[in-house]
């Protein structure tokens, strides 16, 4: 179980559940536990193919919606209430991913699996961008109000929310490509952005938010 969210007097989990001693068999589960009790108030069951599903990211929440992603990209939109699943965006799965759901305004952000960051319609599933980042990711997203960050390994990709469109690809500054590392998620504070890199912490200032190619000027420490 990672950390769960929170609606009101209930918290929503998802649990990857083992099927047997050795975890070859497994199903995902989201739960709704009660948030005072922890008695639990009801439990999904996700559609399983061949030896079942892999689940690690806190659900998001839109409206009556929990969205929940799969460790190979799969989304599903699963009303919290009856605990029916309203829609699933199915993934052409290539990678695993750690990168959990990051739910903005009516749009869900995952990474597919696939190499590519997505927008999905969090009423319906249906698409509003795709783009190539050509890479697995290991933080999950950052989403603000008008970017998208996504980090892989060495490498921080910087879309455009509302398009998708690739702005920038940054590795860690002063230092070799192959002993780059941005070592955490990133986060958002006054329009900067902070994230752990390899030996040190690093903030960007907001020109290096800016749309088409600005340079980055950061601060290390």
């Amino acid at each position: 179980m990672r950390e769960p969210s929170l609606s009101g007097d209930t918290l929503l989990a998802t649990v990857w559940h083992f099927l047997d001693s050795k975890g070859l068999a497994s199903e995902a589960w989201l739960v709704a536990l009660d948030r005072s009790t922890g008695r639990e108030l009801s439990r999904v069951v996700l559609p399983s193919s061949g030896g079942g599903v892999l689940v690690q990211g806190a659900p998001g929440l839109s409206g009556r919606l929990a969205i929940v992603t799969t460790r190979g990209g799969d989304a599903y939109g699963i009303d919290r209430f009856t605990g029916q699943i309203t829609w699933h965006h199915v993934a052409n799965t290539q990678h695993a991913t750690d990168a959990q759901v990051e739910v903005m305004d009516d749009a869900v952000y995952i990474d597919g699996g696939d190499g590519s960051v997505y927008a999905l319609r969090a009423s319906d599933g249906s698409v509003i961008w795709r783009s190539e980042v050509q890479a697995e990711l290991t933080c999950d997203l950052l989403v603000t109000t008008d970017r998208v960050i996504a980090v892989s390994g060495a490498f921080m990709f910087l879309l455009d929310r509302s398009t998708g469109k690739p702005l920038l690809t940054i590795t860690q500054p002063h230092t070799a490509e192959s002993s780059s590392l941005f070592a955490s998620l990133a986060a958002a504070s006054a329009g900067h952005v902070f994230i752990a890199v390899n030996g040190a912490a690093w903030s960007f200032d907001p020109p290096c938010l800016a749309p088409r190619g600005a340079s980055c000027h950061g601060r290390s420490q």
